[in-house]
């Protein structure tokens, strides 16, 4: 994502966000991605907001991990939307078995280009128990 940087997430951070919950990667002390979620309760589902991982700590499995807590954290599921243009994102989510469920075009999304919805759904073992 282009306009979001580690220092604006930090600041937002800071101010907080009602009902969110932001977990950060660090590589060696140093701050490298983020994700921001939004766990289920009886007004919505589980949702993750971001998942920023910075371009040189790409490849190192950066964002598999923050994806894998996510996982761990909403095992229930979980939705996200996706720019329709980034297929690097698309890529990543499909690689780690999250499905495209829908397809908003540019004039029905409220940021004027066309996005994915991505959602992510546990399959309980064989035998059903968890």
């Amino acid at each position: 994502m282009p306009d979001v940087t580690l220092a604006t997430a930090a600041q937002e951070l800071a101010q907080g966000w009602d009902g969110d919950e932001f977990w950060v990667a660090q590589e060696r002390g140093e701050v490298v991605g983020y994700v921001r979620l939004v766990r289920p309760d009886a007004m919505r589902e589980g949702w993750l907001d971001d998942l920023y991982v910075l371009p040189e700590a790409a490849g190192r499995g950066v964002g598999t991990a923050l994806l894998d807590l996510v996982k761990g954290l909403l095992r229930d599921g979980f939705g996200l939307w996706v720019h329709a243009s980034n297929s690097s994102a698309r890529a990543f989510y499909r690689a780690r078995g999250l499905d495209e469920v829908e397809l908003v075009p540019a004039w029905e999304s409220p940021r004027g280009e066309s996005e994915v919805r991505v959602t992510w759904r546990r399959v309980p073992p064989v035998g059903g128990l968890a």
